[in-house]
């Protein structure tokens, strides 16, 4: 049986924290130390553009000892402020990307179910 991953994080308030790290977590290599209740799992970001811009940005999540918001799984959906101005064609290849976007979030919420389903922590 193989040892299951764990990251140890500096707290503000709690010290050293070592905790298990989920196999989706993208590391913690950038860590600043914060509250205890504020250390979160994030998986890699998906980011969805149009003309070079980020409109969306997707990832999966957790904050195992959130104490306002909840502990379980999760994803986090960003949306980004957009504005430009557009020919008709532009108007469509907009369209025609945001139909793209829609599959790749469909992917990552069949993700995410996986995870929960397997009983992701």
């Amino acid at each position: 049986m193989s040892a299951r991953r764990t990251v140890t994080l500096a707290t503000i308030d709690h010290g050293d924290v070592t905790i298990p790290e989920p196999t989706w977590c993208a590391g913690h290599d950038a860590h600043v130390p914060v509250h205890r209740s504020d250390l979160t799992h994030y998986g890699p970001v998906t980011g969805l553009a149009f003309r070079g811009a980020v409109l969306h940005r997707f990832r999966i999540g957790q904050a195992p000892f959130a104490e306002l918001d909840t502990r379980a799984v999760g994803g986090e959906l960003l949306q980004e402020s957009f504005a430009a101005s557009v020919t008709p064609a532009d108007l469509d290849a907009f369209a025609a990307a945001l139909v793209e976007h829609a599959a790749v979030l469909r992917h990552q919420a069949r993700k995410l179910a996986a995870l929960l389903v397997g009983g992701a922590q």
